[in-house]
């Protein structure tokens, strides 16, 4: 089981890191982010994206937040960057949405410990795909492919 809280520490040889780190590897965005964010910002981000976020492997690691509420995206996009927009809800919608998006997996190792056990599992498959989510992805780029050279052959 992964320790709660950024107190547990192990000794590597890149010094002491928070133990979550010794399931992945440390890149220099991890760094950036250990050295950008204050244990506040990381447990608030951490207690957002609880409640708001989704954790994907689509090809890359990506971490999506959506909300009618403009304001704590755009502090999500201040502390780590990403991307915010307008979310285009399907029929039925009431309320306009928008969304912030990042491909972080040094975000998602630094959130690990802190999240839920079901976020954690979230995170985790992110982190580490299955051979199967590769093959989606796979599968999805060769449909893509396919379609684009049908369309050009359409066109002569």
């Amino acid at each position: 089981m992964v320790p709660v809280g950024l107190s547990a520490y192990m000794h590597g040889r890149h010094g002491r890191v928070p133990f979550a780190m010794r399931i992945t590897y440390r890149d220099t965005e991890e760094e950036w982010l250990r050295l950008q964010l204050s244990e506040r910002d990381l447990y608030w981000i951490a207690g957002f994206l609880e409640g708001e976020g989704s954790f994907h492997f689509n090809g890359t690691a990506t971490i999506r937040a959506v909300q009618v509420h403009l304001p704590p995206l755009l502090a999500l996009q201040r502390l780590v960057g990403g991307t915010v927009g307008r979310a285009y809800p399907g029929s039925g919608a009431l309320r306009t949405c928008h969304y912030w998006a990042w491909r972080a997996r040094a975000l998602g190792q630094l959130l690990l410990p802190l999240e839920s056990p079901k976020r954690q599992e979230q995170i985790l498959q992110m982190l580490h795909p299955s051979r199967e989510a590769h093959a989606r992805v796979a599968a999805r780029a060769r449909n893509h492919r396919a379609g684009l050279r049908k369309e050009a052959a359409a066109c002569g």
